[in-house]
């Protein structure tokens, strides 16, 4: 699925919650609220060795569509993850440093958090991160 159709996809889901759909009850839109740490791969860009480097996310929940369990104390939800990726360098002492958008579901039970976002970094490129936060 491309990056587009994902956004609309999102668009029309948080249309229909923001408008009360009686269908997605329970469901809701909501802002933030979480900082999580996620580890993945990097993009192409740091390929050494026609190997994908390793990269550590720093991510932050961002707009989500939330649907609660409440008597489970569980939800699970689309989220924006504003992030910063951190892929260490071979050269000693130096890391690059990148600000990155992205996408994808998550798992939350009481305060704690899993998360699997999805960078776009460039045309047909897709990096993937698993990671583990605190809901604020």
């Amino acid at each position: 699925m491309s990056l587009r159709r994902l956004c609309v996809f999102g668009a029309v889901i948080a249309a229909l919650v923001m408008s009360g759909t009686s269908a997605l009850a329970g469901v809701e839109y909501v802002t933030g609220g979480s900082v999580n740490f996620a580890f993945g791969t990097s993009d192409i860009q740091f390929r050494r060795n026609g190997e994908r480097e390793h990269a550590y996310y720093l991510t932050f929940g961002g707009p989500a569509i939330k649907a609660s369990f409440p008597d489970l104390d569980f939800t699970v939800s689309a989220n924006f993850f504003p992030s910063v990726r951190v892929v260490p360098n071979q050269d000693p002492g130096v890391n690059a440093v990148s600000v990155v958008l992205g996408f994808g579901p998550s798992l939350g039970y009481k305060n704690w958090i899993l998360s699997v976002p999805f960078y776009f970094p460039g045309q047909n490129q897709t990096d993937v991160a698993v990671g583990i936060g605190y809901r604020l």
